[in-house]
């Protein structure tokens, strides 16, 4: 037994450990699961939503630092004006949130986002070819979108330059939105992941593949995207 000790203690250490010298600047993290998809309107389990949502933005989040939580302007200048007895939205989006630098825009370079992105992306969700997961935050909610999703399943495409009745464009900037009815919960709905804009041009320019790449606003972008090991 002590002669198997002494032999396993001059094994080379070399055998055990990483060759290449780690990068002290680069944060290494770990996940249980695959990640199922980057795009934001599938992230139905919670390690897919972890990381489209470093890359992906709302409009708006919660400032975790008060209570009862409170919702705070993320891609806002300021929290929306509300009319009509809490009927009609008025969103002011800030100037200086864009979307990041990809392929997908002219010369590589990202762009500002715009109210129309906000529809887009808002239509998108209720586009049932996607079926998307999270299509539940705006069912029923805005009046036209729901009529937009049926006529799209009828005849089988969806008119994206079609107008939706409750979600009017005021300029580049300003996009204002009817409800239906008043809903305490709608601008909860707006701090969650699948109302995040996106941009039609990485939709477009990626097709079916669109959920393995990140082009949102968030702080940070997918560089490498290695088939669910990396």
């Amino acid at each position: 037994y002590l002669g198997f000790l002494v032999a396993l203690a001059s094994l080379p250490l070399g055998s055990c450990t990483r060759h290449d010298p780690l990068d002290e600047r680069a944060l290494h993290l770990s996940l249980p699961a695959r990640i199922k998809s980057l795009d934001p309107i599938q992230g139905n389990d919670l390690y897919s939503i972890i990381q489209s949502s470093y890359a992906y933005e709302p409009l708006l989040e919660y400032d975790y630092l008060k209570r009862p939580y409170t919702l705070v302007p993320r891609l806002l200048t300021a929290m929306p004006e509300v009319r009509g007895r809490g009927t009609i939205y008025t969103f002011h989006l800030r100037a200086d949130a864009r979307f990041a630098d990809d392929p997908c825009f002219p010369e590589g370079k990202g762009r500002a986002i715009s109210s129309a992105d906000l529809i887009y992306s808002w239509r998108r969700l209720a586009d049932p070819k996607n079926a998307a997961a999270g299509w539940w935050v705006l069912d029923g909610k805005i009046p036209g979108l729901n009529e937009w999703r049926s006529q799209t399943l009828k005849s089988g495409k969806a008119d994206y330059s079609k107008p939706v009745r409750g979600l009017y464009a005021r300029d580049e900037r300003t996009l204002v939105v009817e409800l239906a009815k008043p809903s305490p919960l709608f601008l909860y709905s707006l701090a969650i992941l699948p109302t995040a804009v996106v941009a039609r041009e990485a939709v477009e320019h990626y097709g079916p593949e669109f959920g393995q790449h990140t082009v949102g606003t968030g702080p940070y972008r997918l560089a490498e995207n290695a088939g669910g090991s990396k």
